[in-house]
């Protein structure tokens, strides 16, 4: 599969800079709906098996970006966040990969582990 990036609740501006950045990598770029965070993962990242659920999420919007690469190996993850770190590029804190375990989650349940994980780490390093 084509190496994808799943991208909420960014700017219009900071979406087309990452859309036109990972063209020149042949990957694929989309934008997650609000109304899409109660579908899987899986789903929303193409995977064979999963179907479209009737659910829409009417939940508040998330308050900051989250970025999740899928179908990527080490090497285009790497490239991928070096190239985030570049001067222009929108700064984005939640970046996570596809895993056998997160594809089964919604996007809404990622967010939520995600902030309680820095939270936690926060809170530890006081």
């Amino acid at each position: 599969m084509k190496p994808t990036l799943l991208c909420y609740h960014i700017s219009t501006q900071d979406y087309d800079k990452l859309k036109a950045l990972l063209a020149l990598l042949n990957f694929d770029v989309r934008l997650i709906p609000r109304n899409d965070y109660l579908q899987a993962i899986g789903y929303l990242a193409a995977l064979p098996g999963y179907i479209r659920t009737p659910e829409q999420y009417t939940g508040p919007e998330f308050t900051e970006s989250m970025l999740i690469m899928a179908h990527m190996n080490d090497a285009q993850a790497d490239q991928l966040l070096a190239m985030l770190k570049m001067p222009g590029m929108p700064v984005l804190k939640r970046k996570v990969m596809l895993t056998d375990t997160n594809q089964n989650w919604t996007s809404a349940a990622l967010y939520d582990h995600i902030t309680a994980e820095i939270a936690a780490i926060r809170s530890s390093n006081c």
